[in-house]
């Protein structure tokens, strides 16, 4: 953080951001220079960010980007299979896209499918004209940005 805060003192850069930190992270570096915003994976997938993380962010009045509102794309309109993952697919080797999680998982999107894709979708300029209750709600709150055009 050292380093960086001399980088914003020089004018080499404006902003200092933080991805996937940890409460703990987000307090240390702040307490050096203000942080900017914290890029966090927010999905169905991965609420427990709302136990500590949001509220630090809150707390230091620091921004929220949140990515991969469709849990890396499983959440999309096709059940996500090993076959349809490209050979390159950075999901083939994420635990929830793997052997029996994926399993496990694709018997989850049954169940969340109506949910997701049923009378909650909302068409929106966002989010590739998809868009979740859960996403629409993170986004409207205070000091959350959305990622445009970005819908995995």
């Amino acid at each position: 953080m050292g380093a960086l805060k001399e980088l914003v003192e020089e004018g080499k850069i404006n902003y200092v951001g933080l991805s996937e930190a940890s409460p703990e992270t987000i307090r240390r570096a702040h307490a050096v220079h203000p942080i900017t915003a914290v890029q966090l994976e927010w999905s169905l997938w991965t609420r427990d960010v709302e136990e500590q993380v949001i509220p630090t962010c809150r707390e230091l009045g620091i921004g929220i980007v949140p990515f991969s509102p469709l849990g890396k794309g499983f959440f999309s309109s096709v059940p996500v299979s090993a076959e349809n993952l490209a050979v390159n697919d950075l999901r083939r080797h994420f635990p929830r896209f793997q052997g029996e999680n994926l399993e496990h998982n694709n018997n989850k999107y049954v169940f969340f499918k109506p949910y997701v894709f049923g009378r909650i979708v909302r068409k929106s300029l966002f989010w590739g004209g998809r868009s979740i209750r859960l996403q629409h709600y993170i986004c409207c709150q205070e000091r959350i940005v959305r990622v445009f055009g970005h819908c995995m």
